[in-house]
């Protein structure tokens, strides 16, 4: 149960940040949201928050499966370090994307993800965001280093055997709520 525990609580941390990006992007280009009703506002917001938890499940679903694997080898502490940091870089991984995003945003009022396949030709241009954005990049450390340290405080290893019939059914439940959160539709 420690381990259902874990993946809830990191899963709860990560949208917490994800949903407090999306509001620094809200406060940051309110000029840009200035012609949307506070209706569409909302509902913006709303979707945003739909799909920062799909990407989530995705993120998280593989080290979940892999953490509620009912095998013994799971068991060992190592094991599951190893996985836990595999869901630390996916998820330092997204929160860098989002915070790119966020910049991106400011130089061209688009998001980023149209532009990931023609953006190879902007290199020189992305290199000079880097350089001038150099603050927000030791911002971006530092919450990297927070949600390390959070990471380190939540995790709490479970070293228990993991074959059992309860442990299957915690499988296959992890399993449907992963599937269900990343097919979501509205």
């Amino acid at each position: 149960m420690k381990r259902f525990k874990n993946i809830s609580v990191l899963f709860a941390f990560s949208l917490l940040s994800l949903l407090a990006l999306r509001f620094v992007l809200f406060v940051i280009y309110f000029e840009d949201f200035a012609v949307l009703s506070l209706y569409e506002t909302f509902l913006s917001f709303l979707n945003g928050i739909r799909i920062d938890i799909i990407v989530l499940c995705g993120a998280f679903a593989l080290p979940s499966l892999l953490l509620f694997l009912p095998c013994p080898v799971v068991a060992f502490r190592k094991v599951q370090l190893g996985i836990y940091m595999i869901l630390f870089i996916l998820i330092s991984v997204v929160v860098a994307f989002i915070v790119a995003d966020i910049l991106y945003f400011e130089h061209v009022h688009r998001h980023i993800t149209g532009e990931l396949f023609v953006i190879q030709d902007d290199l020189p241009i992305l290199l000079d965001l880097a350089l001038l954005y150099i603050d927000k990049i030791v911002y971006f450390v530092l919450f990297e280093l927070v949600l390390f340290f959070v990471f380190k405080r939540v995790v709490d290893f479970d070293i228990s055997p993991s074959f059992s019939l309860k442990n299957v059914a915690l499988f296959l439940g992890v399993l449907s709520l992963l599937f269900l959160g990343i097919r979501s539709r509205n």
